[in-house]
């Protein structure tokens, strides 16, 4: 069974500011949500402040809290502070973006899954619970994560149909802190072929 974030995330890469106090760094989103975003970087801290510059040349500011921060620099903010009007303006940016780019496989919404993934890489097969999972990539629990960068070769279950898919990817960062239920690793797909990614839909969706 799958069911939806209540605020779900898309791979949508944007140039942004992080901004602690005097320190400020020059970053870009990996992915992105109405209330949140998963950034390259910044200044070490637990509250972070956003400018995320929009293609409009529009620049909207959110302050935040820092929820987990991966091996490879990713870092994931959640908003809590942010203008009534940035909060409209971001909302109605996202929303026409998606729109214009709904079949772009690098935004697809990542969506919560009771999926169970067999992962093989230079440390033999395991398997491992799925967090999370869209067509670009999925998140994986595990308290034990492969180092970032190492090829991986999926093969996704659904316990409840049986239906499976091969994926190869690779890990593009690790989750390390916070309680166990939030440590993992998070798998970017590439390559695939029309039929896995129907396939993988269809798991998706079920």
């Amino acid at each position: 069974m799958v069911t939806r974030r209540q605020r779900p995330r898309f791979d949508i890469v944007l140039p942004c500011r992080t901004r602690h106090g005097a320190v400020e760094i020059e970053s870009r989103t990996l992915n992105v949500s109405v209330g949140g975003a998963l950034v390259r970087g910044g200044p070490e801290s637990s509250i972070l402040t956003l400018e995320l510059a929009l293609p409009s040349m529009e620049c909207v500011s959110a302050t935040g809290v820092v929820r987990h921060q991966g091996l490879d620099g990713g870092i994931g903010v959640e908003f809590v502070i942010m203008a009534i009007d940035g909060r409209e303006r971001w909302a109605t940016w996202l929303t026409r973006w998606l729109e214009d780019h709904r079949s772009d496989r690098r935004i697809a919404e990542r969506v919560r899954a009771e999926l169970v993934v067999w992962a093989t890489s230079s440390d033999g097969m395991k398997g491992y619970p799925v967090g999370d999972i869209s067509q670009g990539g999925m998140f994986l629990h595990t308290l034990e994560p492969l180092p970032v960068g190492t090829p991986v070769h999926a093969v996704v279950v659904d316990p409840g149909t049986s239906e499976s898919v091969e994926r190869n990817g690779q890990v593009a960062w690790a989750r390390t802190g916070g309680a166990p239920e939030e440590r993992g690793i998070g798998i970017a797909f590439h390559g695939g072929t029309p039929e896995q990614d129907r396939a993988l839909a269809s798991i998706i969706e079920s």
